[in-house]
């Protein structure tokens, strides 16, 4: 059997936690593999990735060595052989593409030597990589070419036929990472590609075809008058005027969604062919826009695992919203990537002037773990050429955050990661169709979702930070995980999809509280006339964007306005006023509640917003198991339900980062007594799992108030233990 099964990898009748250490077979000399794998398993890891660089091994086309035969370096079969040998269990990451700063992120030269291949840009010349600060040479493929992608089956025949003895269930490789990253070696912009003939001509007009079926039909949605599907073309920049403009621009985004679907479904189906029976993944790195053009719950729906390449130096909301929304959207939640280091292109002296202390990657994981992340790769755990910061050296030496790392391994089972669940009550919703919008990277027509992407929701989430309360990150598209929260903020545009408008409409009528925020739709997702949720809702609103004071009860605050309520049923109560316009009401409708606001109840631009949180908050009797007396230090707590309690506690002030008195803070800790099972006088103690640090305490002075001190952009991870 293989699997995977409540957080953990089903390989055989064994269980295993998803932590495994990458490190690079053909950058790392052989004579040193042997003691970086021993002290790869002394850290507790009993998981091995590492890449495969198709130009190394197929230098020119039908020319293959996996056995070293030509170059040491190409010996995958024996460092395979060595891995089980040792116990892993490997993670392969296959490609076509690998990133790791690799020429050409692992793609032969011979491929680019074929223009057909090419993907191209709007103005017809060959796509550049651009695959970010590890600079690769070359240029991208045309993802969906039959060229292409008959050369990757030759190599993926050629790869299976080599290690067929080393993969699930004969031996160690239990899981094939297709591609990295799959952003078109970062050109994942909307008008970066690919507008290649096979591209446009091929696949576009297919698209459109099966989408629209009738030309007709077309010209009705765009307002033009074609005569046949390839007389479209493909836009390379936006001119739309009002939102029944926006449909070619959100068509060409969804068949870029298509493409990257359909190219990882054709890699994971050509590997199955050649009788690969190990699991299978991928990966997309954090952007604001969450991996556009990737659609992850598409990705999922393959039989695919997806998840989140997470970097040091993100910025720590970010990459909390961000593993959040993985959560929601995804069985498992993992970091194929978590970078223990950093590209340098002199790692010597970046290492001096630039060093990657403890802190900051502890900072990365205590943030990934308390946000829900449940399995990671450690990125690179074997240092590479123009790469600092590992916790072994190339030839095995031990680094600074080698005991780090090992405590870590040591801290996941103690704390049994894979049961613990936080305490959200509220979800924050993201929806794909405003998703959509921003990606394409405009301000007008639709200028306020900017701000209701950029401000308002990430604004909500860091007002429940600072209010100690844990959130959820779900998507409008997945409406049955809100089943699992009390009160739910869903960001709401003058376009949704008829199909999320009913399924909205039906789980209020079931019980579920919903706080939409900015306009109610008016069209549909072809951006036709639709009225689905208004009717059911028996309100309406206009557009208003602007800034002001809104009026909530007795207080007034400065905000965003996007619009105002112009119409509503005599069910509707009013709370909320900017003059004589009307921006907050609510009403009870089937078994829910439903808010709906027309202004940004989140901090940007006055942080005493957390006042009208705190009231819907208290209006559904929502509770939190913690409290932090610092704003800028959070507190999540997370617990299996019955014995183990962690407490993660994050200081996120970026202010002073260095070493010294006034970087130390002083923080107030309070957690609910029913997360211990015990009150009173019940001696516990708190034990830091990433250092030696031990607190005495009682169940009173945890319900009471703990002083704990904390070093800015640090972090700790708490097991509450009796003593």
């Amino acid at each position: 059997m293989i699997g995977l099964v409540n957080n953990k990898f089903i390989i055989g009748k064994e269980e295993f936690y998803c932590l495994a250490a990458e490190m690079h077979y053909y950058r790392v000399h052989k004579r040193y593999w042997a003691i970086c794998f021993e002290r790869i398993k002394k850290a507790g890891y009993t998981m091995l990735s590492t890449s495969v660089p198709w130009n190394l091994h197929e230098d020119t086309i039908g020319h293959f060595d996996f056995a070293g035969v030509d170059d040491p370096r190409k010996d995958l079969t024996v460092f395979l052989e060595l891995a089980r040998e040792f116990g892993f269990k490997v993670i392969l990451r296959c490609g076509p593409y690998i990133g790791a700063g690799v020429r050409n992120g692992g793609i032969p030269d011979f491929i680019f030597a074929d223009n057909d291949i090419l993907a191209r840009d709007p103005q017809g010349n060959p796509l550049k990589a651009r695959a970010g600060i590890e600079t690769s040479t070359g240029f991208v493929p045309s993802y969906l070419h039959p060229k292409y992608i008959n050369h990757t089956k030759r190599f993926f025949m050629a790869l299976v036929e080599a290690i067929q003895n080393y993969i699930y269930p004969k031996g160690p490789v239990f899981l094939m990472h297709i591609d990295e990253d799959l952003s078109a070696q970062g050109n994942s912009g909307i008008f970066d590609g690919d507008y290649s003939n096979f591209t446009i001509n091929e696949k576009y007009i297919s698209y459109l075809e099966t989408k629209y079926k009738d030309i007709k039909d077309l010209n009705l949605i765009y307002g033009r008058k074609f005569k046949k599907f390839s007389e479209v073309e493909a836009p390379k920049s936006i001119e739309a005027k009002k939102v029944e403009d926006l449909r070619p621009y959100l068509d060409w985004v969804e068949f870029k969604e298509n493409t990257v679907t359909d190219y990882v479904k054709i890699i994971r189906e050509r590997l199955e062919s050649l009788g690969v029976g190990a699991l299978f993944s991928t990966s997309v790195s954090m952007k604001p826009c969450y991996g556009m053009p990737i659609r992850w719950k598409d990705i999922i729906d393959t039989k695919v695992t997806l998840g989140l390449n997470l970097e040091l130096q993100e910025n720590y909301h970010q990459i909390s919203r961000s593993v959040r929304y993985l959560s929601a959207t995804s069985d498992f939640s993992w970091a194929p990537k978590l970078l223990t280091g950093m590209w340098a292109s002199d790692p010597k002296i970046a290492d001096k002037y630039a060093k990657i202390e403890n802190r900051s990657l502890r900072f990365l994981i205590v943030t990934a773990l308390a946000s829900g992340i449940k399995g990671l790769v450690s990125y690179m755990f074997v240092e590479r050429d123009h790469w600092y910061g590992s916790p072994l050296g190339e030839d095995g030496t031990v680094r600074d955050n080698y005991e780090m790392m090992t405590k870590l391994n040591e801290a996941i089972p103690r704390m049994k990661l894979e049961n613990l669940h936080g305490f959200a009550q509220v979800g924050v919703a993201y929806d794909r169709s405003i998703l959509r919008y921003k990606y394409l990277g405009i301000n007008e027509p639709c200028e306020y979702l900017n701000h209701l992407m950029d401000y308002c929701l990430p604004g909500i989430c860091r007002g429940l930070g600072q209010l100690n309360y844990d959130y959820a990150v779900p998507d409008t598209e997945a409406t049955s995980f809100f089943k699992n929260l009390r009160l739910t903020f869903v960001p709401s545009a003058e376009f949704m999809p008829d199909d999320i408008q009913e399924q909205l409409a039906e789980i209020l009528r079931n019980g579920a509280n919903l706080v939409f925020i900015g306009i109610i739709p008016k069209y549909n997702e072809m951006l036709r006339p639709s009225q689905v949720l208004a009717k059911f809702l028996g309100i309406s609103t206009n557009l208003d964007w602007g800034f002001g004071k809104v009026q909530v009860g007795s207080e007034s605050y400065d905000t965003q306005f996007f619009g105002s309520i112009a119409k509503k049923n005599s069910a509707w109560r009013i709370f909320a006023k900017s003059g004589n316009r009307i921006v907050g009401a609510s009403r009870k409708i089937g078994k829910g509640m439903c808010y709906v606001l027309t202004f940004d109840p989140g901090l940007t631009y006055d942080p005493n917003k957390t006042q009208i949180l705190q009231k819907f908050l208290a209006n559904h009797k929502i509770t939190t198991p913690v409290y932090s007396s610092e704003p800028d230090v959070d507190i999540i707590a997370q617990s299996d339900g019955l014995k183990t309690t962690a407490i993660y506690v994050i200081n996120h002030n970026q202010r002073n980062q260095n070493s010294c008195p006034d970087n130390l803070r002083r923080v107030v800790m309070k957690v609910d007594p029913s997360l211990i099972g015990s009150s009173g006088s019940v001696k516990m103690k708190l034990v830091n799992l990433l250092n030696d640090e031990i607190i005495p305490t009682t169940a009173k002075e945890l319900t009471e108030g703990l002083f704990i001190e904390i070093e800015n952009m640090d972090s700790k991870i708490y097991l509450i233990e009796k003593r």
